[in-house]
């Protein structure tokens, strides 16, 4: 997600400017600006840049969670170091490192490429429900949390079964992981859920799922364990039943 991006093309949309947006936020107009060009290092901290960030997002109406969570994945802490050390010239000597990094990994791409051929890619970024296949990510037994027949939270009717229509539950195994949920055209929730914690949904038609980190997230509909969609740190997005997302 292009951060910077997202906020310029929000501000602009809603017919504000630089000055207005100071004045209700009470953030420097030069601290604004560096947010929409992802210039972080001009600001003096992380703890600064997700304040700063939230706020602003905040008061453009934008889901200020979902972008700082995209700010902490792509702009990451140097090991080792906190949040409050992080001045500008330690934050342009990390992403002047990783600059490099990237030039060398493209140019070995390239020389790889040129011997070898094409390189296929497997990764998955959308998934289709198939109720008669068993699809969802293999991952080491030992990764997978013991299933469990009756999971916690699952809505149930008076009698004890499942309510008719679609259950989800997911369970968050460990780490984190940024969720959307829609059921039935409706979002029910939107946010980030933390290690071992688990939601619950119930649609009549369909429910729709995104997910920021898709290999620590147990996906379970009526009873049936979908496991793991995708790997750690993968953007999946899923519907049930029977339909490819665009």
């Amino acid at each position: 997600m292009e951060i910077g991006n997202v906020l310029k093309k929000t501000r602009v949309e809603k017919n504000l400017s630089l000055a207005q947006a100071e004045e209700k936020t009470k953030i420097r107009q030069k601290y604004l600006v560096a947010l929409e060009n992802e210039n972080f290092t001009v600001i003096p901290g992380r703890a600064y840049a997700k304040g700063f960030l939230r706020n602003y997002a905040r008061y453009l109406g934008l889901n200020a969670e979902e972008l700082v969570w995209w700010f902490e994945k792509q702009y990451p802490p140097e090991e080792g170091l906190s949040e409050k050390v992080l001045t500008p010239e330690k934050a342009f000597t990390w992403r002047l490192t990783h600059t490099v990094a990237i030039i060398a990994l493209g140019l070995l791409l390239v020389l790889g490429f040129s011997l070898f051929g094409p390189i296929k890619s497997n990764k998955i970024n959308y998934i289709k429900f198939q109720p008669d296949s068993n699809q969802h990510l293999k991952l080491p037994e030992k990764n997978l949390p013991t299933p469990q027949n009756n999971s916690p939270g699952e809505q149930k009717d008076n009698a004890g079964n499942l309510k008719e229509g679609i259950n989800l539950v997911l369970h968050v195994t460990d780490d984190r992981c940024w969720v959307e949920v829609m059921c039935d055209g409706q979002v029910k929730f939107t946010g980030e859920l933390a290690a071992n914690q688990i939601k619950t949904f119930h649609g009549q038609e369909n429910v729709r799922i995104k997910l920021g980190n898709a290999g620590v997230v147990q996906v379970k509909v009526n009873g049936r364990d979908y496991g793991f969609l995708g790997a750690r740190g993968e953007v999946i997005k899923w519907e049930y039943p029977d339909s490819l997302i665009s």
